[in-house]
């Protein structure tokens, strides 16, 4: 059977719905991998400075006019702050 117009439009949403999640998920695992680099990092918990990589850079994705990806760096930082925060009071419960 022949696709009409209105089966690739329907696709193309699909594919474009797909790519934001994937870009979502991608900025979320970045922003938590980011505050675990912070956690290794932090000297006040016994942090390990000289053997933890970090990213150097804020992530991005290519974005596309009709399927905005938008990671808002600075709130990502703000949350992998926040999490890092979350992380280091764990330690410091483990360690009590």
């Amino acid at each position: 059977m022949a696709k009409t117009i209105e089966d690739i439009k329907a696709e193309r949403a699909a594919a474009g719905a797909a790519y934001q999640a994937a870009a979502e998920a991608y900025f979320a695992a970045w922003t938590e991998l980011h505050a675990y680099d912070l956690a290794m990092q932090n000297g006040n918990v016994g942090g390990v400075t000289a053997s933890v990589g970090r990213f150097n850079q804020e992530p991005t994705a290519v974005d596309h006019p009709d399927f905005r990806i938008t990671p808002w760096h600075a709130a990502l930082a703000r949350r992998a702050h926040g999490r890092h925060d979350q992380i280091v009071a764990e330690m410091a419960k483990a360690e009590a």
